[in-house]
């Protein structure tokens, strides 16, 4: 039988929406966002699922989405999310909006030991569900929707709440209810980061450009930053961060000599040419001692002791991991463990208390403690 839904493209449609969500205990919830297709990605739709009904949010077409601010942050009302974390930091971006009492079936899976993650998996595992994931990477932002594309979003939240309900009486069994609980709450706290200016600094691969092409390189990304702005695509879909890279370490001066540069096609002259020839005349034009470097860090060397611990700790942690039939990285992180080592005597129990959750503290603070005798 098909899958039925209603879509909801009015403020008035909105509003009935939220009061008959706020009569109900949970709800599923997820969105589809723009991300791959624009530069500024924003939520583009917002999928609901009670026990009985699903309803798609046609968030384009709303002016705001008060009506739901009050349910989602309703504290009584249980909010079911796969991989909630792109969903939180986008509604908090976009709306300001926070989501109170979340329950994420992806966390609930790591926490259980589950080997397959993903929503398709898990529906596939536990209820013969297929979903066709050849629209994930669709542009939402795209009006009309198709028949296909609104059925494939509303199978994403259609099944959560029989999934939670599954995986929450598989916690509970296992005494491990609680462990997910603050998860869930720490990952409510999310939030997006605001968007950070190009830097060449970040970009992968370039230790090995000198500083004069790492000039050029950032004239380049400023460039097509610009670019993806002024388009409204993301920068990755106007010239590629490879490409950008072998046009630095040439940097040529002439449109002849970009177009010996590999992978700088007659469509890249006749669009760009120009205008990458200006950005690396502006790269050239940097003064040397002003050109980008990276900064040499001193990694402070481990004592041998600290070392020993690491081990020591590494050891505790993944025997745990293991009779718990979890991954070691879920239970504690080697950035966790690496902290812990360095630790002393006396810093011990604090630097615990902020690298480790309180559940991973319950489980391997006595292990830990040991370690340091």
């Amino acid at each position: 039988m098909a899958l039925s839904y209603k879509v909801i493209e009015n403020q008035d449609g909105l509003k009935e929406l939220a009061g008959r969500l706020s009569c109900e205990d949970s709800f599923a919830l997820d969105i589809e966002a723009d991300s791959l297709h624009n530069y500024e990605g924003k939520v583009c739709l917002i999928q609901i699922s009670t026990r009985e009904e699903n309803y798609i949010i046609d968030v384009l077409k709303l002016p705001d989405l008060e009506p739901l601010r009050p349910v989602l942050f309703d504290d009584r009302i249980e909010k079911v999310l796969h991989g909630a974390d792109y969903d939180i930091r986008m509604l908090a971006k976009d709306y300001g909006m926070e989501i109170r009492n979340l329950f994420d079936t992806m966390i609930a899976g790591q926490i259980l030991g589950l080997k397959g993650l993903g929503l398709a998996a898990l529906l596939n595992d536990y209820f013969k569900v297929n979903i066709d994931k050849g629209l994930q990477k669709a542009d939402w932002s795209k009006r009309p929707l198709s028949k296909e594309m609104l059925s494939y979003a509303a199978l994403d939240t259609a099944h959560l709440l029989s999934l939670r309900d599954l995986l929450a009486a598989k916690l509970e069994i296992k005494g491990r209810l609680e462990w997910a609980r603050e998860e869930f709450h720490l990952l409510s706290l999310n939030r997006a980061k605001p968007r950070q200016p190009v830097s060449v600094l970040t970009v992968k691969g370039v230790r090995d450009l000198n500083g004069r092409q790492l000039a050029v390189l950032q004239a380049l990304l400023e460039f097509r930053d610009a670019e993806a702005r002024e388009l409204d695509r993301p920068p990755f879909k106007v010239l590629g961060s490879d490409l950008l890279i072998d046009i630095a370490k040439a940097h040529p001066s002439t449109l002849e000599g970009l177009r010996n540069i590999r992978g700088v096609t007659e469509r890249v002259v006749e669009r760009y040419g120009k205008s990458l020839l200006e950005a690396i005349k502006k790269g050239n034009s940097v003064p040397s001692e002003q050109c980008p470097r990276f900064e040499k860090v001193e990694r402070s060397r481990r004592s041998e002791a600290e070392l020993q611990r690491f081990e020591r700790l590494k050891a505790a942690s993944a025997r745990i991991a293991n009779e718990l039939a979890i991954d070691p990285a879920i239970l504690c992180t080697n950035a966790s463990l690496s902290a812990i080592s360095s630790a002393t005597p006396i810093t011990l129990e604090e630097t615990m208390r902020v690298t480790l959750k309180s559940w991973q503290r319950d489980l391997l603070g006595r292990e830990f403690l040991a370690v340091f005798g």
